[in-house]
C-alpha cells in the first residue's frame, strides 16, 4: 500500500462510525434509502444473481442490493468500515433479512478467487482511486462475459477542496482537508473532474462497451430538501454503466 493510499484508508477508518450513523439516523436517511433502493431496482439486470460491491464501506449499497434479493459480496480495505457493515448484517439477520458477505480486500487488486459475478457496483468510490482505469479493468475480470459495472459518483471537487471543510471523525474535524491535500488530489484523476464524461472515458479506456451516463436528479432533490451531511456540498450525482464484452 502506498503512503497516499494508507493516508486515505486511515481517513475513512476515522470516519467509519459517524458515516454509518449518518446512514442510519440522519434526517435524510429514510429518503436516501428509498431513492437508492429505487435506483438499483431500475438499473440492476433482472436475471443477475451475484453482485460484487467495491469499496463497500459500511455496506450501505450492499445491504440495499441484498435486500432486493441478490447474493452480494462487499469488499473494502478499511477494517473499521467493515466492522460497521458486519454489525449491520447481524442486526438484519435477526430480522430475517437477506444480507451480504463482507471481505477485507484491496479494490484495486482483487484476488483470483473473485470471479463469475453478474454485476459489479460501487458508490462514491471512483473519485478517490489513484488509477481508476486499472481498477475498472480488474473489476471487469471478476465479471461474467456480458456482465455490468454500475458506478454511482459525482463531480465532487472541480475547483478543489475548501480549506475550511470539516467532518465528523475520530481523527478530528480537519482530517478531510489534511488527507485530501492538493498533492493528493493531483494523484486522483477523477477527484477534480468537471464532467461525468471523465468517468465514462475511464470505462471506455478499460474496455467496457455500451457505456452510458445516467443523471440522478432525485439525489439533488434530497440535498435541497434536507441539506447535505457535514463537510459535503451538493453535486450532481450520476451512474456510469458499462458492459464487459461478451
Amino acid at each position: 500500500m502506498t503512503d497516499t493510499q494508507a493516508r486515505i484508508t486511515e481517513y475513512w477508518a476515522g470516519r467509519a462510525e459517524a458515516y454509518h450513523r449518518e446512514h442510519r439516523t440522519a434526517e435524510r436517511a429514510k429518503a436516501d434509502r428509498a431513492a437508492w433502493t429505487d435506483i438499483f431496482k431500475r438499473y440492476m439486470p433482472q436475471d443477475a444473481v451475484r453482485v460484487l460491491d467495491m469499496g463497500t464501506g459500511d455496506g450501505y449499497i450492499a445491504h440495499i442490493i441484498a435486500e432486493l434479493g441478490y447474493a452480494v459480496v462487499g469488499v473494502d480495505a478499511c477494517e473499521p468500515m467493515l466492522d460497521e457493515a458486519r454489525d449491520e448484517a447481524e442486526l438484519r439477520q435477526e430480522e430475517g433479512i437477506n444480507t451480504p458477505l463482507f471481505a477485507e480486500v484491496d479494490v484495486t487488486d482483487l484476488p483470483p478467487s473473485f470471479f463469475d459475478f453478474d454485476v459489479v457496483v460501487s458508490r462514491y468510490l471512483l473519485w478517490t482511486l489513484r488509477e481508476p482505469t486499472e481498477a475498472i479493468r480488474g473489476w471487469a475480470e471478476a465479471l461474467k462475459p456480458g456482465g455490468l459495472i454500475i458506478a454511482a459518483d459525482a463531480t465532487w471537487f472541480p475547483n478543489g477542496i475548501s480549506k475550511d471543510t470539516q467532518v465528523i471523525s475520530d481523527n478530528g474535524p480537519d482530517s478531510f482537508v489534511l488527507t485530501y491535500t492538493d498533492d493528493v488530489l493531483e494523484e486522483l484523476p477523477l477527484a477534480t473532474a468537471d464532467s461525468p464524461e471523465a468517468y465514462a472515458e475511464v470505462f471506455r479506456a478499460a474496455g467496457l462497451e455500451d457505456v452510458e451516463v445516467v443523471e440522478l436528479p432525485e439525489i439533488t432533490k434530497i440535498d435541497e430538501e434536507f441539506g447535505t451531511p457535514q463537510g459535503h456540498e451538493s453535486r450532481p450525482t450520476f451512474l456510469v454503466i458499462g458492459r464487459k464484452p461478451a
